[in-house]
This record gives structure tokens, C-alpha cells and sequence, in this order.
């Protein structure tokens, strides 16, 4: 929520995981929503400053920064900023509805009946898609009556990879959240700079 600092200051604290909160100048950012922000140099304190009142002086402790596009880290310094996600109405949209011109340029399907992941084999990409299928896998994602497609499409024709992601498992399925990281660890050197 939107506060006002000591003056006319106008801004909102943000939770970046540091040990504490970052003042972002003029946003109003609402409660429990991604941001990115790009972070102001930290202010030294001065002999003026310990003057300053109690009030103004303990904003000028925190960190400053400000509220950029999601994008701006990669664009703008070529560094990975993580992956994004975004919701469809069925799994065909996923691909017909594709945000980038041409499409996706390489697009992997996870299951345990894929190959096994061999990264060795990547070949350049800008625009990677990564699927994960739930516990009955892309194939009963697929087979849903709402997935978009026919009765009896083989989900590994829909992808230019159909890869297992952790051969030999002894589980019977592996969570989303472990399977992303052991995904993009793997695909971490292919990644784009």
C-alpha cells in the first residue's frame, strides 16, 4: 500500500529478501504482487544527517529503489531473470496463443515416457517453452476433453522435445517444483546470456 514519506514523498515498501524493506519511490504497488525493482546506490549518513529528525532519519536507512518492467534485468543487463508463466483456457492455447512472433522456437514436453534429457543436444533457442504435465503425466493432459485436442493425440508430437527429466526415478512421480529446478538446471548452460 501507497504511504507518504517525511515531506512529499509519495511511495511503498517493498519486500525485495533483504533484511529489510525497500522504499519504492512513487509506486503504488498493491499487497502480494511480483515487482521487480531496480536498486538506488546506498545513501552514506553524514554529519548533516545525523541531525535530521527521528522520523526522516530512519527512512534513510532503508534501501531505495524503483518499480522497472519484468524484463528490464534481461534486457538491459543480459542477466537471467527467472522463468515466466501464464494462463490459458485450454492446453492448445498454450502453443496457438503464443505471445512471441513466430512462435516458440523450441519447446519441450516433460514425461517419464519421454527420452531421457540430453542436454548435449540443445540447440539455440530464443523463445523456450517447458511443459510439465501433472501425476498422469501430459498424456492425461492431453486426453482431457478440454485440453483443445482430438481423442488419442500423442503429446510427444506436439513438442520438438519429449524428454524425461529424471531417468530412473524411484518415485512415482516426481512434484512441479522439483521437477522446474532439475529442468532448468540442466538446461542452465543453454540458457540465453
Amino acid at each position: 500500500p501507497s504511504k507518504k514519506m517525511s515531506g512529499s514523498e509519495t511511495g511503498c515498501w517493498v519486500n525485495c529478501g533483504l533484511d529489510q524493506p525497500v522504499w519504492v519511490v512513487g509506486a503504488e504497488i498493491p499487497s502480494d504482487v511480483r515487482v521487480t525493482v531496480r536498486m538506488e546506490n546506498a545513501r552514506k549518513p553524514d554529519d548533516e544527517e545525523d541531525e535530521v529528525d527521528e522520523e526522516a532519519s530512519s527512512w534513510q536507512r532503508h534501501r531505495r529503489g524503483v518499480a522497472v518492467p519484468p524484463r528490464e534485468p534481461t534486457t538491459k543487463m543480459g542477466l537471467y531473470w527467472g522463468y515466466q508463466v501464464r494462463i490459458v483456457q485450454s492446453f492448445k492455447e498454450v502453443f496457438d496463443a503464443c505471445p512471441y512472433e513466430g512462435g516458440y522456437d523450441l519447446t519441450f514436453g516433460t514425461s517419464e515416457r519421454g527420452e531421457a534429457l540430453g542436454v548435449s543436444r540443445v540447440p539455440k533457442f530464443k523463445h523456450l517453452l517447458l511443459v510439465f504435465g501433472g501425476v498422469g503425466g501430459l498424456e492425461e493432459v492431453v486426453a482431457d476433453k478440454h485440453s483443445g485436442y482430438d481423442v488419442g493425440t500423442d503429446p510427444a508430437k506436439l513438442f520438438a522435445r519429449y524428454v524425461n527429466i529424471c531417468p530412473n526415478q524411484t518415485s512415482r512421480t516426481i512434484r512441479a517444483e522439483e521437477a522446474v529446478l532439475i529442468t532448468l538446471a540442466a538446461l542452465n548452460p543453454y540458457l540465453p546470456r
